[in-house]
């Protein structure tokens, strides 16, 4: 009997056996049904002509399974504006790579553009890469990376100053093969609004710098998150608070921030949104904190900032929302001349304000008050009352009585001189 007549496929075809295997494990990925589309940019910014593309169809394209390439030696950047109405990509792998193969810019600044790669998107594939978000409504709603490769020197930029943006998890590099110097990754959110599920950073600081610019356009939650934005196995991004303020948005989400808020410029914190946004870093902005909707809780770990200046002017603890304080507050009196004062730091006639057990107060000098119980705590010439939310600073009656023999001094000598 012939037996060789009776063996599989697989077995007298070992080759044919493993590559039919290989496409039963690819097929539910969709991966061969994935189409690649790449901007050339060789006639102009526009979307919609089939020439700046490698493949005319490229400009008509309104929905699939498809993934865009934004670089490869492109001449012009490209523009998604309002006349490219609404389209909507899924992806069986990664859905946009800005900066592939050479530098690439994106820049929607309207209409609707959606993509959905199931293993993200990526800025800076080992090129620099730049989204902007300045009109219309942008979507990715899955992991979007901020750099990958072995470069050096090269920089991966998400801006929003208009419209929406709204992603899954923001990525500061995508972990695999990583290598390099110099490199940045930075996060401008200057206007319109951000929504994401939170940050993680995992590329070493040899490898890239991590910068988030909160700089007036809104940051929102997308989900609860007690980790939202914390160090991560890479490092820790930088997190500045510029002039237009950082303005969040928990909507009804808790979500947590362990890095510290740093001054940038005179900003403040907006917080809005049913939710609790709890901070345990040690914050440096200088501008007032605004408590809108919901709850701010500020754990043991935290530090707020205060610049008390004279004619009792002073950053402040404000808004109708609740607020909860079990960390240190931080008072700069480095500017300050005048020697009395009273300065509201905490406006708790609007607020509805709870002071913790761990709540206290001390000088950037780390001259610390001493809790003489009664919400009450003191240094020296200075006092804080929980009960009220100010900071008094009142010289001792020592320093009061020299002060009147001064002045007794001083209305005597021009007696005698005008006799």
């Amino acid at each position: 009997m012939n037996n060789h007549r009776y063996l599989t496929t697989r077995a007298r075809f070992p080759a044919v056996g493993a590559l039919a295997a290989l496409l039963l494990t690819l097929a539910p990925f969709g991966v061969f049904a994935q189409t690649q589309y790449t901007w050339t940019g060789a006639t102009s910014t526009d979307w919609g002509t089939g020439a700046n593309w490698n493949n005319a169809a490229a400009a008509t394209a309104t929905s699939g399974n498809i993934r865009w390439n934004i670089g490869n030696a492109a001449t012009n950047e490209l523009i998604y504006d309002a006349g490219e109405g609404t389209r909507s990509f899924s992806s069986t792998a990664l859905g946009l790579l800005v900066g592939q193969g050479s530098a690439g810019i994106l820049r929607v600044q309207g209409g609707s553009l959606t993509t959905n790669g199931s293993s993200g998107s990526l800025i800076g594939n080992g090129v620099s890469g730049t989204l902007s978000v300045e009109g219309g409504t942008f979507a990715a709603n899955n992991i979007m990376y901020m750099l990958y490769g072995t470069q050096s020197n090269t920089t991966a930029t998400l801006s929003v100053s208009g419209g929406s943006a709204t992603l899954g998890t923001i990525h500061f590099g995508r972990s695999g093969a990583i290598a390099g110097t110099g490199n940045s990754q930075i996060v401008n959110l200057t206007g319109g609004i951000l929504t994401v599920n939170g940050f993680v950073d995992n590329s070493p600081t040899a490898y890239a710098t991590s910068t988030i610019n909160l700089d007036g356009g809104t940051l929102r939650a997308g989900a609860t998150n007690a980790s939202f934005l914390t160090a991560g196995a890479g490092g820790a991004p930088i997190v500045n608070v510029g002039n237009g303020g950082a303005r969040i948005d928990t909507q009804a989400y808790d979500i947590g921030i362990s890095l510290g808020l740093a001054n940038a410029g005179s900003g403040g914190l907006i917080k809005s949104g049913a939710g609790t946004l709890t901070l345990s870093g040690v914050n440096t902005y200088v501008g007032d904190t605004q408590v809108n909707d919901g709850t701010l809780s500020l754990t043991s770990a935290s530090e707020s900032r205060f610049v008390i200046n004279n004619g009792n002017a002073s950053n402040k603890f404000d808004g109708a929302g609740t607020a909860i304080f079990d960390g240190l507050f931080r008072l700069d009196i480095s500017g300050l001349t005048d020697t009395s004062g009273t300065w509201n730091l905490v406006n708790v006639a609007s607020l509805s304000a709870t002071f913790g057990g761990n709540f206290g107060l001390a000088f950037t000098n780390d001259t610390v008050f001493v809790h003489d119980g009664g919400g009450k705590y003191s240094s020296g010439d200075w006092s804080f009352d929980t009960g009220s939310g100010d900071l008094t600073l009142i010289p001792e009656p020592s320093t009061l009585a020299l002060l009147g023999i001064a002045l007794v001094g001083a209305a005597g000598l021009r007696k005698r001189n005008r006799a």
